[in-house]
C-alpha cells in the first residue's frame, strides 16, 4: 500500500503540471520546492528524509544544500541547511482553480456558485440535497466540504478538526529585489512542527503564511500577527509594507493523512491537513474512478483509520490547542 500512495503523489505532482496545459489556462506554476531547517539539531532530519526517500521509494532527486550554499537558494541567515525538491513546486490555487470552473462548464458541467447544502438523504437510489435555493437530485453525491462540513454530515465533521491559518503578501517589489529574496524560485517551508511557508508571486510580492489556531479564530490584525515572523526570516524586508492579509480553514485529520470513503451512493474526501493541492488532486481521481466502477485506489485509502476527534467539536480543540503549544515550545528551544 505505501508504495502505491508514493506513485500517487508523484502523479499528482506531474498532473498540477499538465492540467493548465490540457484544458488551456495559466495558474503560474514555478518547479521547485526548498525544505529548510532552522534548527541545528533538525538538519539530520533532512539527511535522513533524503536517504529514506532514495532507498525506501527510489526518488533520488532530493539535493542536499548546506548552509554556506543557501544564499544562492533562498536569502535568509534564519536557516542551516535544506533540502530541494524539483518536482515539488508553487502556483496561484486561485488561478487554478478558476481554470478547472471553466474547463468543467465547458465539458458541460453546472456549477451553483452560493448555494449551501443543508442536509442529504437516500430516495430509492438516489440522492437528494436540500439547499438553501432548492433540492437537488443526483445518482451519486461527492461530500468536498473540508473544514466547512459543518451539520451536513455529523459523523464526518467529528474526524477533522477545522484549524484557522493565515497568509499575507507584500507590496510588489522591484523584480531585482524580489529575486535576490529567493534567487531559485523555489517555495520554501521550514520543519518546525509549526511552520512558516513563502514564496514569490508573478507579480514580485513575496506572499508568506505561518501559525495555525487550533480555536478556531483569526487574529484581529493577521499583518501584524505574521510581521515578526516575515522580519525573522527576512530583516531587510523591514522598510516594506504587507499591502494583503486573509485566512481561513484547514482541516485535519487525526493521523494528518487524507480521509476518503464511500458509503453506497455517497463519497467523500477531506482530512488534507494543510498539504493542499495534491492529496486534493489525487481524491479527485481517486473518487471519480470510484464512481465510474473503478474503486480499487479508493478501498486503499478507505483501509487508512482514521479516527474521531476526542471531546467532539466542543471540547477537541481546546485538548489539540496545549499539545500545539508544547510542540512549539519545543521548536523554540
Amino acid at each position: 500500500m505505501p508504495q502505491k500512495l508514493w506513485d500517487l503523489m508523484r502523479w499528482a505532482a506531474a498532473e498540477v503540471v499538465d492540467l493548465p496545459l490540457r484544458h488551456g489556462f495559466e495558474c503560474d506554476y514555478q518547479a521547485g520546492h526548498l525544505w529548510a531547517s532552522v534548527l541545528p539539531r533538525h538538519v539530520n532530519s533532512l539527511k535522513e528524509w533524503q536517504q529514506h526517500a532514495a532507498d525506501k521509494w527510489n526518488y533520488k532527486n532530493l539535493q542536499f544544500i548546506d548552509k554556506r550554499d543557501l544564499p544562492t537558494w533562498v536569502a535568509s541567515d534564519r536557516y542551516q541547511a535544506a533540502l530541494f525538491d524539483p518536482e515539488g513546486g508553487h502556483l496561484n490555487p486561485l488561478k487554478l482553480a478558476l481554470g478547472l470552473a471553466k474547463a468543467i462548464e465547458a465539458a458541460g458541467g453546472v456549477i451553483l456558485e452560493q448555494t449551501r447544502a443543508l442536509s442529504y438523504k437516500e430516495v430509492g437510489n438516489r440522492i437528494q440535497v436540500s439547499t438553501d435555493k432548492g433540492q437537488i437530485h443526483c445518482d451519486a453525491l461527492v461530500l468536498a466540504c473540508n473544514a466547512y462540513i459543518d451539520q451536513l454530515d455529523p459523523a464526518l465533521g467529528r474526524r477533522v478538526l477545522p484549524v484557522g491559518t493565515f497568509v499575507v503578501t507584500t507590496e510588489a517589489l522591484r523584480p531585482e529585489r524580489a529575486q535576490a529574496l529567493i534567487p531559485s524560485n523555489a517555495c520554501v517551508t521550514d520543519n518546525q512542527f509549526v511552520l512558516d511557508y513563502f514564496r514569490l508571486t508573478k507579480d514580485n510580492r513575496l506572499l508568506f503564511g505561518v501559525g495555525c489556531t487550533y480555536l478556531g479564530g483569526m487574529p484581529a490584525d493577521i499583518a501584524g500577527a505574521v510581521r515578526p515572523r516575515l522580519d525573522s526570516v527576512f530583516p531587510s524586508l523591514k522598510d516594506v509594507q504587507i499591502e494583503y492579509g486573509w485566512g481561513g480553514h484547514i482541516d485535519i485529520s487525526m493521523n494528518r493523512a487524507p480521509d476518503m470513503g464511500s458509503r453506497g451512493n455517497v463519497y467523500w474526501m477531506q482530512g488534507y491537513s494543510g498539504h493542499d493541492v495534491l492529496p486534493t488532486c489525487i481524491s479527485g481521481r481517486v473518487v471519480a474512478d470510484a464512481i465510474m466502477g473503478r474503486r480499487e485506489n479508493l478501498n486503499l485509502f478507505m483501509q487508512l483509520q482514521h479516527r474521531d476527534f476526542p471531546g467532539g467539536k466542543l471540547l477537541a480543540p481546546w485538548l489539540e490547542a496545549p499539545g500545539k503549544f508544547w510542540y512549539r515550545l519545543r521548536d523554540a528551544m
